[in-house]
């Protein structure tokens, strides 16, 4: 197979996606696995600025989420802590047009 013909099949199957999120995002999809009342738990953590009292860290979210069965990166968790994810690049890309 050309080097062509494996962008294309992986072009493919990038916009066969049924979401432009991150990971992370996926987690605040009606559909996903985790239950409503967690996810608000984690959207909150998520959210909880730099240098606030009690803040979690990046690798206890990532920690705490592979313990109960979920599969995440501390890098995805990271770049969208970091508002860097598709997440947040398909909204600015929108907001811009």
């Amino acid at each position: 197979m050309s080097l062509q013909d494996r962008l294309n099949e992986v072009a493919s199957a990038s916009t066969a996606k049924k979401s432009k999120l991150c990971k992370v995002g996926l987690f605040f999809e009606p559909d996903s696995k985790l239950p409503k009342e967690d996810q608000d738990v984690l959207f909150a953590a998520i959210e909880t600025p730099t240098g606030t009292p009690g803040r979690i860290s990046t690798v206890g979210i990532v920690y705490a989420l592979r313990t109960e069965g979920y599969e995440i990166s501390n890098a995805s968790m990271d770049r969208h802590r970091a508002k860097k994810c598709s997440c947040f690049l398909v909204t600015a890309r929108k907001a811009s047009k």
